[in-house]
């Protein structure tokens, strides 16, 4: 890494290793959170100031619930778990999801009981 910012110049913030969060400021504050299980090192984007959560494709929105996307398309079904839990703790009220439907309110109440109380998402099954 100390090569190629000395090449190119490149600004590094952080490395993988030593945050899963990093602050920027636009929008009133933009939490760039590591939220591995899609991918190894996929990223939601949390906006607090509109409490409003873009999960990209570690969670979805369908038929009224937000909930894991299919296990079928996670890397990891156990870290993807853990990850939509630690995000969604974050407190959310807008929801948007890449493959998936969006809200601007009431997200929280979306929420499947599995990511809410512990148990086994209704999805995370389902291809």
């Amino acid at each position: 890494m100390t090569e190629i910012v000395a090449a190119s110049g490149a600004e590094v913030w952080a490395h993988r290793d030593d945050t899963a969060v990093i602050e920027l400021n636009v929008l009133g504050g933009v939490r760039v959170v590591h939220s591995p299980g899609h991918t190894p090192g996929h990223l939601c984007l949390y906006l607090p100031a509109f409490s409003l959560l873009i999960a990209g494709d570690l969670l979805r929105l369908v038929d009224g619930v937000i909930d894991l996307s299919p296990a079928a398309l996670s890397a990891d079904t156990d870290l993807s778990l853990a990850s939509a839990r630690r995000v969604v703790a974050l407190g959310i009220e807008g929801f948007v999801g890449y493959h998936s439907g969006y809200t601007i309110a009431g997200a929280d109440k979306l929420l499947s009981d599995g990511l809410q109380r512990g148990g086994t998402p209704i999805r995370a099954s389902r291809a």
